[in-house]
Formats: structure tokens, C-alpha cells, sequence
């Protein structure tokens, strides 16, 4: 079990609770950020984020822009303005991370904000090259070779 800060706003969802990483609000074209957590390289479909809007974004079709780096992603909002960081954005540390959303009302731009900052991405603990298991020690090694060479049975 773990405890999640009361600071954090929470949204219901079918699978229970679910904390949003940033919360961003969009006011016509600026676009400030209310909310932020650390985030890693190499983050896969963890790290969510609630957009909210002024009325200026009423009707629109919104599509949130998510750029680290030369990788630029977008992600088409529903009704509920949240999204899941694309994790392209995400698999280099070092890098800047910034967000931007579009306003369309069919197939012209009406509405785009600024870039936000959402900090820099950290690196990321990660299993290795290849994520093989360690070369086994020589004991191992030698008890592995003595086990090949017992003829036994678990009859």
C-alpha cells in the first residue's frame, strides 16, 4: 500500500482511482501549468495528464501536442481533456519537455497556445543493453556442471 499526497487531484475512473502527473490549464492561449511530477525516460502509459479550459475552448476540437527533444507527438482529447504522455516523448533523459494544445473547429486552426514547460525528463532506472540475466558465478557454474552429470529422476 501506498499513500499519495492530498495535493494530488484524483479522477474517477471504471478501474478506480487514477492520479493525473500534470494538471494544465489552457486560457485562451496561454497555457500554465497547475501541477507537475518528476518524470523518467523509458515511462510507458504511466504518465497522465488533466487539461482544463477557459471558455475560450468551448467547441473545439482539442489535440494535445507533446514535443522532447526533435520527437513531437499528438494526442486527440476527448470530452474529459486527459491524456497519457505519448511515450515516444519520454525515451531520451536530458531533454526538455514541453506541451501545447491545438483548437480546431473542422479543418482550421482556430486556437493554439503557447509551449509549457513540464521539466526536464530524468533518467530512468532501466534492466540493461539486453536485460539477460548475470553471467552465473563460477560456483554456480561448477554446481550446474555437476548437476548435468547426475543421471536422476523426480519419480
Amino acid at each position: 500500500m501506498f499513500i499519495i499526497p492530498t495535493r494530488f487531484r484524483f479522477v474517477k475512473t471504471t478501474k478506480g482511482r487514477r492520479f493525473f502527473i500534470f494538471i494544465l490549464y489552457a486560457d485562451k492561449t496561454r497555457l500554465a501549468l497547475r501541477q507537475r511530477e518528476p518524470v523518467t525516460s523509458g515511462s510507458v502509459n504511466v504518465c497522465q495528464v488533466q487539461f482544463e479550459f477557459s471558455e475560450d475552448w468551448e467547441g473545439l476540437t482539442k489535440t494535445a501536442v507533446f514535443k522532447a527533444g526533435n520527437e513531437v507527438r499528438s494526442v486527440l482529447l476527448g470530452a474529459d481533456g486527459q491524456c497519457t504522455i505519448p511515450w515516444e516523448v519520454l525515451s531520451s533523459h536530458g531533454r526538455q519537455l514541453t506541451a501545447g494544445i491545438c483548437g480546431t473547429r473542422g479543418t482550421d486552426m482556430v486556437l493554439p497556445t503557447v509551449w509549457a514547460s513540464l521539466g526536464t525528463i530524468l533518467e530512468g532506472a532501466a534492466p540493461g543493453e539486453n536485460a539477460r540475466p548475470p553471467t552465473p558465478d563460477l560456483w554456480e557454474q561448477e554446481l550446474a556442471g555437476k548437476a548435468d552429470g547426475l543421471d536422476y529422476t523426480t519419480d
